[in-house]
Parts: C-alpha cells; structure tokens; sequence
C-alpha cells in the first residue's frame, strides 16, 4: 500500500515528511537519516533523565525502534521531533518503573531469605524462649522491610516529582507549582 504525502503531514518538515512517507512505503533505508537527525537530542533528553550513558544508549535505541515501528501511526499532529520526544519521555518512564520493580524484587528474596533462616533456627529444637525470640527477630526484620519498601517509595515518589517539575513549563516563582500535579 503506498502512502502519498497527505495534508495532515503539513506540521512536519518536508524533509521529514518525504523520509517518514518513503518509510512506510517500505524503503527502510530512507529511516536513517531520520535516525541520525534526532538521535543526539534523544540521547541528551534521556540522559538527562536516567543520568548513564549505557542505558541512555540502550533507550535511546529503543526510542527509535519504537518510532519504526510505529512510524505508520503518526499522525502529523505535532512536528516529528515532538513525538519522538514523547517516546522517548514514555521510554524513561518504563525504565524507572522497571527498575522500581528489580529493587522491590530484590528486598523480597532477601526478605524470604532472611525470615526462612531465622524460621530454619527455630525447627532445630530450641527452648520455647529461644523460639519466642527467634519470632521476635523475624517480626523485626518485617518491619526493617517495611521500613526499607517506605523508604523506596519516597525515593521513587521525589523522582517522579523531579519528572514532573522538569516537564512543568518555567511558571514565575510566584505561581505554586505543586498545584499543577494534578493537571499532569
């Protein structure tokens, strides 16, 4: 099926245009110089959000496979680069979120881990005290892993509101932005 340049690309750079409407007529080759046009601002923006190299390359690729193929789903509504630059915001936002859910993932072995031990001592035919006690330790380390999963939703929490605050458009010192959460 191929694609002729329509009106509703008419937001987008004709350069751009003619790349993305080749694109998707099928030549693959015509995506290059689209990826080499944008790739550097991608790379900086997602940095700028992740703060390593290594996965700001990684995402960084992932943004323009995520362009690729979704390349027949733009709409021309905004400039090219404002939807790659939507991409790549919803890239590092997954990126975060998985990470999120590694760490969670890693407290809870260590958390089985350590409740299984204690429990293991109790079964080695202790006196009642020392079971008593055992259970107590086991209640203890609960709530240090409580303490510790409060302790990652804040963490999570303040980079969610780094996230948003670097979103907001610079507002006057005298408008109050966390009144602007909630139109996010």
């Amino acid at each position: 099926m191929k694609i002729p340049l329509t009106k509703h690309l008419k937001s987008v750079d004709p350069e751009d245009a003619e790349l993305i409407r080749l694109t998707v007529n099928g030549n693959t080759e015509a995506f290059s110089p689209i990826v080499q046009k944008y790739q550097r601002q991608i790379y900086n923006l997602i940095y700028r959000k992740v703060r390593d190299p290594e996965i700001s390359k990684d995402l960084c690729q992932v943004v323009f496979l995520k362009a690729w193929h979704g390349l027949s789903n733009f709409k021309g509504k905004s400039t090219f680069y404002n939807w790659l630059y939507q991409i790549a915001v919803n890239c590092s936002i997954d990126f975060f979120r998985r990470e999120k859910t590694q760490i969670a993932s890693v407290c809870d072995e260590e958390l089985s881990q350590n409740t299984d031990n204690v429990l293991q001592m109790t079964q080695d035919h202790l006196s009642p005290c020392e079971i008593l006690e055992k259970k107590e330790l086991a209640h203890v380390i609960n709530v240090e892993y409580s303490l510790k999963k409060s302790i990652l939703a804040f963490v999570c929490l303040h980079i969610f509101w780094f996230h948003i605050t670097s979103l907001t458009p610079r507002l006057p010192e005298r408008v109050d932005k966390s009144r602007l959460v909630g139109c996010y």
